[in-house]
């Protein structure tokens, strides 16, 4: 066995396919490993203490160093204790971020100190049992997890709260896997589930693939944020390759792209510059569009600032990689913008300088885009020469981050002003997106948003240019929604 189980002996492997989810993990540095035959009948062979890692190290291998100097028997069982407490600050990792990983060691370092009477570091134990400071965070973690995770709470409470246990109740690593396998069997099944459930059109693009053959293998792994998150549930979907051609038809509504796989993506690019963009196809429509993000920085906002900063942060960056344009950036509330800004960088430094307060005129602040939009095209159209089409045609693409606490009657009024211009100037469809990317759950903002949603069929508009879609929702739906007729799809929620 390895004894010296910590986050820096696991490296990546990447399988070839251009994305860091598909990927081996190899364990490495096996300088203080054991190698003994075990009994007949006995699975935990014993051998002396080679003093492996200190904050991943089991109980039964902790001294003081008075007594640091005696030799002690150890089982095998040791690796078991060592990638559980991996396990946790893994789940620690994807449910939050990086900094609550280091907030969860800080606490641990405090408890056992206060415990042991003495300095121990970051380890996960009293010398007997696991600390309080484990049971909270998984506790924090279930509280914290999207709804439509279907599997790191099972994964803390069948698999590493049995891990983190004294020696002699400690499983197996045989009895784990079989755990394991388990546990993934029945959060595939879950995902199928909640996939019908939302989308019944998958069951019949389903048993058409399984018509023809194997179904596509469901994605299991979960997000990293210095990740954004090291293994990434994709909760929704089946999974597309990123090199796959997108579907036609009824199948292409399938294809989804959860925001932490988006962040983790983000993360990994910055990296390892050689990780393709996933949905690249699909996200070529992008290409022709000029990119306008209209935040909402009112009061009621400055709740979301935190979620906002990474949201504008993984858009801008993908609307770059498909389109290397300018993109713009305004407030709701101040006189602070970036225009013609060709790095992410630059946006959210001054998204972050930003204050948030007062209230908003959305109405007034899409008016004069898209106005300026209208203006723009006219003006294009008469002055450019046949040469200059494709910037003659460039498209719109409106971002709108708002949480929905602003006057929608006079919003709903522009807007449909602004569709009756644009139907005037022979505008095709699709030409012009706006997209309402809401923060928050409240009742009053979402049925406000659906209302717009509505807009075309409510005012037989023969343009549809309004689509909405909740901020820690698919990512390809906030990009494309506006502009593209397989992502405008209504979530559910109804309008009067």
């Amino acid at each position: 066995w390895h004894q010296d189980l910590k986050p820096q002996n696991i490296l990546l492997r990447s399988r070839g396919s251009g994305t860091i989810l598909e990927c081996d993990f190899i364990i490495t540095d096996f300088g203080l490993s054991h190698f003994r035959r075990r009994g007949h009948g006995n699975r935990n062979a014993r051998d002396t203490d080679t003093k492996g890692t200190h904050m991943y190290g089991a109980p039964e291998t902790f001294r003081y160093k008075e007594i640091e100097g005696l030799p002690l028997q150890v089982e095998s069982k040791v690796d078991v204790w060592s990638l559980g407490c991996i396990f946790s600050e893994v789940a620690t990792w994807i449910i939050h971020d990086w900094r609550r990983v280091l907030e969860y060691r800080r606490q641990r370092k405090t408890q056992a100190a206060e415990k042991l009477g003495c300095d121990t570091g970051e380890i996960f134990h009293d010398a007997q049992s696991v600390l309080p400071a484990i049971k909270e965070c998984h506790i924090d973690i279930v509280k914290s997890k999207r709804h439509d995770d279907v599997i790191t709470e099972k994964v803390l409470q069948d698999l590493v709260e049995k891990m983190l246990v004294q020696e002699g109740q400690r499983p197996d690593v045989h009895t784990l896997l079989k755990t394991a396998n388990l546990i993934i069997e029945a959060a595939k099944h879950e995902l199928q589930k909640a996939i019908l459930e939302e989308d019944p059109l998958a069951q019949s693009s389903t048993s058409m693939e399984n018509s023809r053959g194997p179904a596509r293998r469901l994605n299991n792994s979960h997000d990293i944020e210095p990740p954004q998150n090291p293994s990434i549930t994709q909760s929704h979907v089946p999974t597309l390759s990123p090199h796959q051609p997108v579907y036609s038809g009824v199948q292409e509504m399938t294809v989804r792209w959860p925001l932490k796989d988006a962040l983790m993506w983000k993360e990994s690019k910055s990296r390892l510059r050689q990780v393709e963009l996933p949905h690249k196809e699909t996200l070529k429509q992008l290409q022709s569009m000029r990119h306008v993000f209209l935040i909402d920085n009112t009061a009621t906002m400055s709740n979301y600032t935190a979620e906002l900063e990474k949201l504008v942060g993984v858009l801008a960056y993908i609307a770059k990689r498909s389109n290397p344009d300018e993109i713009h950036m305004f407030f709701t509330t101040s006189k602070e913008k970036v225009l013609r800004s060709k790095t992410t960088k630059k946006l959210l430094h001054c998204l972050k300088k930003v204050h948030f307060g007062g209230t908003s005129n959305m109405a007034l602040e899409l008016d004069h885009h898209l106005s300026s939009f209208e203006q723009y095209r006219v003006a294009a159209t008469r002055v450019l020469s046949s040469s200059n089409y494709k910037e003659r045609d460039k498209r719109l693409n409106v971002y709108v981050l708002t949480d929905g606490n602003w006057n929608g009657q006079v919003v709903e009024e522009n807007i449909c002003r602004m569709v009756q211009n644009l139907q005037h100037q022979q505008v095709p469809q699709y030409h012009v997106g706006i997209q309402f990317i809401r923060f928050g759950d409240d009742p009053a903002a979402i049925k406000r948003l659906a209302r717009l949603d509505h807009l075309n069929r409510r005012f037989k508009l023969s343009l549809d240019i309004v689509d909405t879609t909740p901020a820690n929702g698919c990512v390809l739906k906030m990009l494309l929604g506006g502009i593209d007729k397989k992502f405008d799809a209504d979530e559910g929620t109804t309008a009067d």
